[in-house]
């Protein structure tokens, strides 16, 4: 699979970048919780939602995503799994179809185009 980037030295950048916070995020405590809704969610049969999670790697961005969302709006992880699974479909509508694009993508864009992305849909904590 080719990479998007436009030199080497960036994609080796942006895989550092995920790397050290993917490290920092592993060591904390409600890291944990976060986990075990996401796989709860995907044990469970998800026919009318667009995509369910597949794997470790996707349920990894899922958790740096709600965790950071939550870091950048100053709010519980657990508030942000709520209203991603719950009250917007964006955990299943947007961040899991979309995790092929959105990984190889900077924290501060990611956490940006989320929050963007719940202004669009009215979606407020």
């Amino acid at each position: 699979m080719a990479f998007p980037f436009s030199s080497e030295k960036m994609k080796l950048e942006c895989t550092l970048t995920y790397m050290m916070v993917y490290r920092i995020i592993k060591k904390k405590m409600k890291v944990t919780i976060v986990r075990k809704q996401l796989q709860n969610v995907t044990e469970v049969s998800n026919m009318d939602k667009n995509e369910s999670i597949h794997n470790s790697r996707e349920l990894e961005f899922a958790v740096f995503c709600i965790e950071n969302v939550a870091e950048s709006l100053g709010v519980s992880p657990q508030e942000v799994y709520k209203m991603f699974k719950d009250k917007s479909d964006i955990l299943h509508g947007y961040i899991v179809p979309e995790y092929e694009i959105l990984h190889t993508q900077s924290k501060e864009y990611i956490v940006n185009d989320i929050i963007e992305l719940m202004h669009e849909r009215g979606v407020t904590l």
